[in-house]
């Protein structure tokens, strides 16, 4: 006769990824008398975030009313970190963009945005304070988020974390709930992947674990824009299966990857 044994499992810390984007190395370009430079960039694949890193350094004498990085309609407000980011102000005059106005030599500001993204050539204009009118206004361009360039982005809408019933004898049993993932892309045919890890007994066996568990991923259309994508979990155990799954509780994390060629 087989002791029940009694097997508890919770799919939890369910978490975002994209492609790495490796820090670029700072450019600079001169605008007014004014070095306006790409101090760092880098994409942060656990929190799904980019930061840009900009630093000014006045190399003439003439007073500075702001700077203004220019930004298209890409960079919404629902893009934008509010928190993590440096004040700015939006404005459409004299260019479009972010308008910053705590300026002083060597001063950093930061941009965080959420998703991937990639770099490209945006504008960007220094206004004087001593002139008026046109005479105030130099204009450049400089590295910064690109809306023309490729962006991905996923996000677990719902179902972050999962759980499945108490086990004690063999058989298949289907987690509490799906998880909804969002994927946010300017591209179609992209590629949606997964990797896992394991919170587990210390007598427990991986593979065991590994083999039983079932993620079925519901079809999806891969196009540009926004994909909503539902994702099941089952555990299919036989009896052989128990002698590598002791009692206690186990955790399996997914990490959720999107990419594009």
């Amino acid at each position: 006769m087989r002791s029940k044994r009694s097997n508890i499992f919770h799919l939890i810390g369910i978490a975002l990824a994209t492609i790495i984007l490796v820090g670029a190395s700072a450019a600079a370009t001169t605008v007014g008398g004014v070095t306006l430079t790409l101090h760092s960039y880098k994409y942060y694949k656990h929190w799904d975030m980019t930061r840009f890193v900009y630093r000014i350094s006045k190399t003439g004498d003439a007073p500075l009313s702001c700077w203004i990085l220019g930004v298209g309609d890409c960079v919404s407000d629902e893009r934008i970190d509010w928190a993590a980011s440096s004040p700015f102000i939006r404005t459409d005059e004299p260019i479009e963009g972010l308008m910053y106005t705590q300026i002083a030599p060597n001063r950093k500001f930061t941009l965080w945005l959420v998703g991937q993204w990639d770099l490209g050539l945006v504008d960007v204009a220094v206004v004087r304070a001593d002139l008026e009118g046109a005479d105030a206004v130099s204009r450049g361009t400089m590295e910064g988020p690109a809306c023309s360039a490729s962006m991905l982005s996923v996000d677990v809408v719902s179902g972050q974390r999962v759980d499945f019933p108490q086990i004690m004898t063999s058989g298949t049993f289907e987690a509490s709930s799906l998880t909804r993932l969002e994927v946010t892309s300017t591209l179609s045919g992209w590629a949606l992947d997964w990797d896992l890890s394991f919170g587990i007994p210390e007598s427990a066996d991986a593979s065991v674990v590994q083999r039983v568990f079932g993620l079925t991923v519901y079809p999806y259309v891969a196009g540009a824009g926004s994909t909503a994508i539902d994702v099941h979990y089952a555990l299919t155990i036989s009896d052989d299966d128990f002698s590598g799954l002791p009692e206690g509780g186990y955790q399996i994390g997914i990490t959720y990857t999107v990419t594009s060629d």
